[in-house]
């Protein structure tokens, strides 16, 4: 009974003194990882924005080429034609069905 009970002794030191080395080993010798999970998120959502504010810059920009496009086309000599009452009719029919259309889209 006497050695049983050494023994149980002996191998809770052993483990005791052999996990107190470890995490004195760990702590002092090794370099600690640290998750910055704030700033990472921060990080990715700016680089979403800025990714999202260069794609609105080339849009604008291909509107602005295109705009200047059709200024130029407009702003060249040609002949000028008076619309008449039918012409406006048309127009005003292609324009009110345009707006049902996309009354109805929505």
């Amino acid at each position: 009974m006497y050695n049983m009970i050494k023994t149980v002794i002996a191998s809770f030191l052993i483990i005791f003194i052999i996990d107190n080395l470890i995490r004195y080993l760990r702590n002092n010798y090794t370099t600690r990882r640290t998750k910055d999970v704030v700033n990472f998120h921060i990080q990715k959502y700016q680089n979403i924005m800025d990714e999202m504010h260069e794609n609105n810059q080339k849009e604008k920009e291909l509107i602005r080429q295109k705009l200047d496009d059709i200024e130029k086309q407009n702003n060249s000599p040609q002949e000028k034609k008076e619309l008449d009452e039918n012409d406006l009719r048309n127009i005003n029919e292609d324009l009110t069905a345009f707006i049902q259309r996309q009354m109805a889209n929505v």
